[in-house]
């Protein structure tokens, strides 16, 4: 019996976030055609079929957000196993869907990160019932994979900072600082300035 509550009270937060991310899940891929396209999400469509030598001339010479290599990917899976040229609305908002969804269990090791598992749950619950996370989450637009790449950021700039210099899994940590950032970059011009915040994060976190 002490066996089971000595388990019971160390698993029962991850029992919890379970139920969490059930209910994130639930909130984010039902009924994802729930209305037309707006335009935004048309750009995102066209350009999913885009080739790869266009994608990035375009990345290159525009200034508009560019997130179109996730859509690219999304667009040519899809058109491969259902052999349409055209994509449904539920097909074109999964990418946004799945990152939005992704982003609530990196909450929770923001929060385990930067202090226990119950300010993990708390900044978890506050990303699966976010307005602005979930509303992008399910429309074809860029938002949500931003956020997912700056939670992931600031988690490795938390890892960074909590470790000893020249600790060993520190490289590590270090690496998967710069492909979070390379990857938000990559994803949108404007991670720069998200980017600038989580250095002056590093640095009041580093103070405190």
């Amino acid at each position: 019996m002490k066996k089971i509550l000595s388990f019971l009270k160390t698993a029962w937060p991850y029992l919890l976030l379970l139920l969490l991310l059930a209910f994130a899940f639930y909130l984010r891929f039902y009924h994802l055609s729930w209305r037309g396209m707006t335009y935004d999400e048309c750009l995102s469509e066209e350009r999913s079929h885009w080739s790869l030598w266009r994608l990035w001339r375009f990345y290159i010479t525009s200034r508009a957000p560019v997130n179109a290599i996730i859509y690219y990917i999304d667009g040519h899976l899809f058109s491969f196993f259902t052999k349409s040229a055209v994509l449904r609305e539920w097909q074109i908002r999964l990418p946004s869907a799945i990152f939005s969804f992704i982003t609530v269990p990196l909450f929770f090791l923001l929060g385990k990160d930067l202090k226990d598992k119950w300010t993990g749950l708390l900044l978890a619950s506050l990303g699966a019932v976010s307005y602005l996370l979930l509303t992008h989450g399910r429309e074809a637009r860029y938002y949500s994979f931003v956020c997912f790449f700056t939670t992931w950021l600031l988690i490795e700039a938390v890892n960074i900072l909590k470790k000893a210099p020249g600790a060993r899994d520190s490289l590590r940590d270090y690496a998967l600082y710069a492909l979070a950032a390379v990857g938000g970059l990559g994803l949108h011009q404007g991670f720069y300035i998200l980017f600038a915040f989580s250095d002056i994060f590093l640095c009041v976190y580093a103070v405190l």
